[in-house]
């Protein structure tokens, strides 16, 4: 979670093991986001995400994950 960060809308959050991974809408862009397990987030919750380009996966819509240079 980053104040300054880009806003998004959580779609769904799931506890697994230490983390919550949480299914959010960037604008109309759907994302999957891994975070401590101490955040709790509601469904349709506005939150301020920012992103580490270093720690990014990116995967094509049919599942293969895309390679950055």
């Amino acid at each position: 979670l980053d104040p300054n960060g880009w806003p998004a809308t959580v779609v769904l959050a799931e506890l697994l093991g230490e983390s919550v991974i949480a299914d959010l809408l960037l604008g109309q862009m759907p994302l999957k986001a891994r975070f401590n397990q101490t955040q709790r987030f509601a469904e349709g919750e506005n939150i301020r995400i920012g992103i580490d380009p270093l720690r990014i996966h990116l995967f094509d819509p049919s599942g293969p994950r895309i390679d950055l240079p």
